[in-house]
């Protein structure tokens, strides 16, 4: 990040980080691999973003999450923040890459 360095007659007279920016932004990869059931594929993906708000504080984040793995959860489709209805997407047992940034 940014550093403001006080300079007098040649000497550093202090230090000071200066924050620049609003967000934070991340790559998150969560392994769903195993889990049985929807709840337990959710309850993955909050644990593993857990960390970045703690981290956060009171700063937005921007997350793009890509899960992996082989599971037999059906996870079901929601409505989209548009007010698409939702659709219907067969049982997944192989691998399944999704990605996209959220806030």
């Amino acid at each position: 990040g940014a550093v403001a360095v006080s300079v007098a007659d040649g000497r550093v007279l202090g230090v000071e980080r200066l924050v620049v920016d609003h967000a934070r932004f991340h790559h998150l990869e969560v392994d769903l691999s195993g889990a049985p059931s929807e709840r337990e594929a959710v309850a993955a993906i909050e644990e593993a973003l857990a960390p970045l708000s703690e981290a956060a504080a009171e700063r937005l984040v921007a997350v793009r999450v890509r899960l992996h793995g082989e599971t037999p959860a059906t996870i079901a489709s929601r409505p989209t923040a548009r007010g698409s209805p939702p659709r219907s997407r067969p049982p997944r047992t192989a691998s399944t890459r999704t990605s996209g940034w959220s806030a």
